[in-house]
């Protein structure tokens, strides 16, 4: 029975699952330390239907609505057309969302060319083979992101990793027995269970010079790795980075430091202290 009230059939029960979603994708950033989350596909409700709008009042922001403000629309039905098809994405989604769209696709087209083979002559099947069109009878939505990898901190990157059972996940465990402990690991953006010596600190020489490259997490949070040396292993001495760390992917740089030469020292030790920061 249509209650006059502008909302299609189970109001209410649409409602309560809008509000049992956003609890759980809640639960989801909790437990893998993921903020970004985005909320897409046919939500069985239109765009100015109560439970969207439950959404909204917890915070989730309508991409559509936000693009296109009410002139949007992937779906039609009996001469009249309507937004089925959403993006609802979080505050920390939304700063990297650059941009919605329907591919009006499906909605706008005949239904003779559609999906359902029933009552159709060969001749009308053959029309519309090897197109996108009409594939459903809702359009797709295209969303355009561009991400940013957040800072974590320690917690955060040990919660999300998946540790093969049994493995030591505290700061100072090497479940590896690579000689790095995990907050080593984890500075320096490396597997605390896998080989990747190829990836470990490093002595070069360049040009006359020795230096000391290691690994930097460009988002770790709560660590900082310090490069020392020392020509006696009593007495260490910070050394200063070279002024432009070297990109190595979206997560990690390469450091330089140079060693101290001329000053007649003919050996010298180096190491890296990993330092817990506020």
């Amino acid at each position: 029975m249509d209650q006059n009230d502008g909302q299609a059939a189970f109001n209410e029960l649409r409602k309560q699952q809008a509000a049992r979603l956003h609890t759980w994708l809640q639960g989801m950033i909790a437990s893998t330390g993921e903020p970004d989350m985005l909320i897409i596909g046919d939500l069985n409700s239109y765009g100015e239907e109560d439970p969207l709008d439950t959404l909204r009042a917890v915070g989730w922001q309508d991409q559509g609505q936000r693009f296109h403000g009410y002139d949007d629309y992937s779906y039609r039905l009996g001469g009249q057309r309507g937004r089925l098809d959403h993006a609802f994405a979080n505050a920390a989604m939304a700063t990297q969302i650059t941009g919605q769209d329907p591919w009006h696709i499906n909605s706008d087209e005949p239904s003779f060319l559609d999906y359902n083979m029933e009552l159709k002559s060969p001749e009308i099947l053959a029309m519309n083979q090897g197109t996108p069109f009409r594939s459903s009878d809702h359009d797709p939505v295209l969303i355009g992101i561009r991400l940013t990898i957040p800072e974590v901190n320690y917690a955060g990157w040990q919660a999300a990793r998946p540790w093969s059972p049994g493995s030591g996940t505290a700061p100072l465990d090497d479940p590896d027995a690579d000689g790095l402990v995990n907050l080593a690991e984890f500075a320096m953006n490396l597997d605390p269970e896998g080989p990747s010596a190829s990836l470990h600190p490093q002595i070069l020489s360049q040009a006359g010079e020795l230096r000391v490259r290691f690994r930097r997490h460009l988002q770790a949070l709560g660590v900082r790795i310090i490069a020392e040396w020392s020509p006696d292993l009593i007495e260490w001495s910070e050394l200063t980075p070279q002024d432009t760390p070297l990109p190595f992917d979206a997560r990690t740089e390469w450091i330089e430091a140079r060693l101290p030469t001329t000053d007649g020292t003919r050996r010298g030790f180096t190491r890296l202290r990993f330092e817990t920061v506020p």
